[in-house]
């Protein structure tokens, strides 16, 4: 995580690769026709990428940045469109 800090703070910088995520497609469809992916490796960049999202988000309510706050949680936290039971964009794999 230091890496992707850094890599914010360099105005020079506009890209930075994290790693590879792997995933598999089982088949299995949401009731909004949405396709699950089963991440079989990455799982831990997902999870660190997430929480940036939300530490974002945090920040932007905090300074009453409504538009940001809404883009950051429309865009990236949830589905904005799917059924309620179906609004969060990732969950874990409980086989």
């Amino acid at each position: 995580m230091h890496d992707i800090i850094e890599t914010g703070k360099n105005d020079k910088t506009n890209a930075h690769f994290i790693g590879s995520i792997v995933y598999v497609h089982d088949d299995v469809y949401t009731a909004s026709g949405l396709t699950e992916l089963t991440i079989i490796d990455g799982q831990q960049r997902l999870t660190t990428i997430t929480l940036i999202y939300i530490t974002l988000y945090r920040l932007a309510k905090e300074l009453n940045q409504q538009m940001l706050v809404n883009r950051i949680q429309k865009t990236y936290l949830i589905n904005e469109f799917a059924p309620e039971e179906e609004k969060i964009k990732t969950k874990t794999n409980r086989k």
